[in-house]
């Protein structure tokens, strides 16, 4: 994954940014109780908004406190417990991990991600023998999308839906009982889904111009204009789907991340202040 959409710390309250730490930290041990220690090497902050996501519509679940295997000697930390959404989140988060990979591997000939995709390869069948809408919706949009990078193709629209596509397909198979917070949180898949696309295209458009990969924007010849544009109204129609919701859990961090978070990485983005993503803790 990306790891674009993360709250703005600085302006989560305390008690807001414990519990985003504890979905972080759950998601970690989720993934490696569901498909081994090596898995939560791809924890993605991004699935992390999913687990999140997908946690709203139901009560908050069980927090309790764990150390961590990978920093023994620090504190115990608020860790979410066993729960269905992100047991969901943690396989999406290994199927899409190892679809990225190969797209790289494809894209960039290096040997890295090719056994990186190696590596996930039997942990990701058995996510999508638990989730199999999750597999089925991930290689579907990465196909669709491979064949608009082969095509070159100028309408920077085609992939960005394409990718916003695979991700409401992802989150139709949340474990949400009730439909219209389904439905809503389907739809902040999708406009997040195409703000991730466009702000990772920008984010990478010098460096697919040296290399020679496919980037829209500069196929396109489009400027940060048209890229502000995009990212702003996939930001505007998120939230306007998201405000159909009414979060029983997380509600602090998921209001932080799509009022402010997400508006200022567009922000630091667009003022071409480095590379903005990638999931470094």
């Amino acid at each position: 994954m990306f790891g674009y959409i993360k709250p703005l710390e600085c302006e989560l309250k305390v008690k807001d940014k414990a519990l985003y730490d504890a979905a972080y930290c759950g998601l970690c041990r989720t993934l490696g109780k569901e498909f081994g220690q090596t898995a939560r090497a791809v924890l993605s902050f991004d699935c992390t908004f999913i687990a999140m996501l997908a946690a709203s519509a139901s009560d908050m679940p069980k927090i309790d406190s764990r150390r961590c295997a990978y920093k023994p000697f620090r504190k115990k930390r608020p860790c979410v417990a066993e729960c269905a959404a992100f047991e969901f989140a943690a396989a999406a988060n290994i199927i899409l991990a190892r679809y990225k990979l190969l797209d790289d591997k494809n894209d960039e000939k290096r040997l890295l991600p090719a056994v990186g995709a190696a590596i996930l390869k039997g942990k990701a069948e058995n996510a999508a023998k638990k989730y199999p809408g999750v597999e089925m919706a991930v290689k579907k949009g990465i196909g669709e999308i491979s064949d608009i990078e082969r095509e070159k193709c100028t309408d920077i629209d085609k992939p960005c839906d394409a990718f916003a596509r695979l991700m409401r397909n992802v989150a139709a198979s949340a474990p949400v009982e009730n439909e219209g917070s389904l439905c809503a949180i389907k739809e902040v898949a999708y406009h997040m889904g195409r703000w991730v696309y466009v702000a990772d295209a920008w984010d990478d458009i010098e460096k697919d111009k040296k290399s020679g990969a496919y980037n829209p924007f500069a196929t396109a010849g489009a400027d940060s204009a048209r890229a502000e544009f995009l990212m702003n109204i996939s930001l505007n129609e998120a939230q306007k789907a998201y405000d159909l919701l009414e979060p029983n859990a997380f509600r602090g961090v998921l209001d932080n991340i799509m009022y402010i978070g997400c508006r200022r990485r567009s922000e630091r983005l667009l003022g071409g202040k480095g590379t903005e993503g990638r999931n470094n803790e």
